[in-house]
């Protein structure tokens, strides 16, 4: 804009001196019009010799038109641009599925310094990815595909589809077409074919050697188990631990773990509690769940970990957070032992079991995320509370989060209120 400025200044100036050096008076219209028409490469034909301010307009205006429509152009055709240098330049990252977890682990590789590919096949998907990305749209487990996304000179492959039974087929996919080609030779290295499978059990199988046809020294497949519940549970046990005093082996301290809701963020907090909850007094931790009448959620936790009560003591009580006593009941729930060091988890959720993947399960447990964040200012109003540490879930950095800055405090919110368990935490690639 700038340019354009100095060109259609410098250019009128000329026009100007131009009309009043060969005729009588110089003509504010004419002279307007004559530098408009510098900016469509066409200008006027001057029958005397033009002057010094004339040809810096041209070129100036020249310039301008031509990096406007170098940008357009590239403004078009951006992401076939970016697509045609990560395939010259090789060692890209290829990401297969654009859910929650595939646009974060794609944001997350682009700062790193990582040139990235993305196959979706949805395009508003693609529409919506605001990384620095090449984006590819259609099936990610066609061959074409991913010819087309350069798999013989990326350096790593990332099937992250919602559908599992996509994901395998990326993995075969990718190892059918390497073995087709001679092009990608020793110098490109390995290409890991990362491949995600919540399933526990079916992630075992799939481990066992040679499943994967066409897998050999240059290609091939880690099969990977992202279980978000779980990794929040160890990031903020570790952050914040339930044991925030010393307990020596002659301590009469203990540890009291309140846990709100028991959906997957809830068990697996109470599962991590039991692994790491060993103190040197041998006194158990004491695990108290608060789940509505009549869920069964507690008593399946119960026959999959029968051992669970070996290591703590696990109680359950009914809750209902459309209570108006809610607040008051998980308060009643803290027990009022002198030497008990307690943490409440506020990890509502009110899930039917109708999601199907993992992108759908995150996006109902934000729908109650503003539910955990009333809990949480609920208790913080009572003055036998300001001190209470909190755990609190929520599923975005970039929402309620926000309002509980690392180390700080408002009036209204205490500093011992500690957000967790957001997909930017839990998805970054550490």
């Amino acid at each position: 804009m700038l340019l354009a400025l100095v060109a259609a200044g410098i250019g009128g100036w000329g026009m100007w001196l131009y009309e009043t050096q060969h005729h009588a008076h110089a003509d504010g219209w004419s002279v307007a019009y004559h530098t408009l028409q510098l900016f469509i490469l066409h200008a006027p034909h001057l029958e005397h010799p033009a002057n010094w301010q004339v040809h810096v307009g041209r070129w100036l205006s020249a310039i301008v038109v031509f990096w406007a429509l170098i940008s357009a152009f590239y403004g078009l055709f951006r992401s076939e641009f970016r697509l045609f240098w990560t395939r010259i330049q090789g060692g890209h990252v290829i990401i297969c599925g654009l859910g929650r977890l595939g646009q974060q682990l794609a944001t997350e590789f682009r700062r790193a310094g990582k040139r990235v590919v993305v196959i979706e096949a949805h395009a508003d998907t693609i529409k919506a990815l605001r990384a620095n990305v090449a984006a590819i749209n259609g099936d990610a487990s066609n061959a074409q595909r991913l010819r087309f996304a350069g798999i013989r000179r990326a350096r790593q492959l990332i099937a992250v589809c919602d559908d599992v039974q996509t994901n395998i087929a990326i993995a075969t996919m990718a190892g059918e077409v390497l073995r087709r080609s001679s092009s990608r030779g020793f110098m490109r290295g390995n290409l890991e074919c990362w491949l995600f499978v919540p399933d526990a059990e079916l992630r075992q199988l799939l481990k066992r050697d040679k499943l994967f046809p066409h897998t050999n020294q240059r290609f091939r497949v880690n099969v990977r188990g992202l279980d978000l519940f779980s990794l929040a549970a160890r990031q903020v046990l570790t952050g914040h631990p339930l044991d925030y005093q010393p307990i020596n082996a002659t301590s009469s301290k203990s540890v009291r773990f309140v846990i709100v809701g028991f959906g997957p963020m809830g068990q697996r907090l109470a599962l991590q509690a039991a692994q790491v909850g060993h103190y040197a007094n041998r006194i158990k931790t004491k695990i108290t769940v608060l789940e509505p009448a009549g869920s069964p959620r507690v008593a399946s936790f119960l026959q999959r970990h029968p051992q669970i009560g070996t290591v703590t003591e696990l109680s359950t009580r009914e809750f209902s957070v459309a209570s108006a006593t809610a607040v008051s009941l998980i308060l009643e729930s803290c027990g009022s032992e002198p030497d008990e060091m307690l943490t409440v988890a506020l990890c509502w959720d009110s899930i039917d079991g109708g999601a199907i993947n993992e992108t759908q399960l995150i996006r109902q447990l934000e729908r109650e995320d503003s539910t955990n964040l009333k809990l949480a200012l609920g208790l913080n109003q009572l003055p036998e509370c300001r001190n209470l540490r909190t755990l609190l879930f929520q599923t975005r950095r970039s929402g309620f989060a926000n309002l509980f800055p690392a180390g700080g405090s408002t009036s209204s919110i205490g500093s011992n209120v500690f957000p967790f368990g957001s997909i930017e935490e839990t998805c970054s690639l550490e």
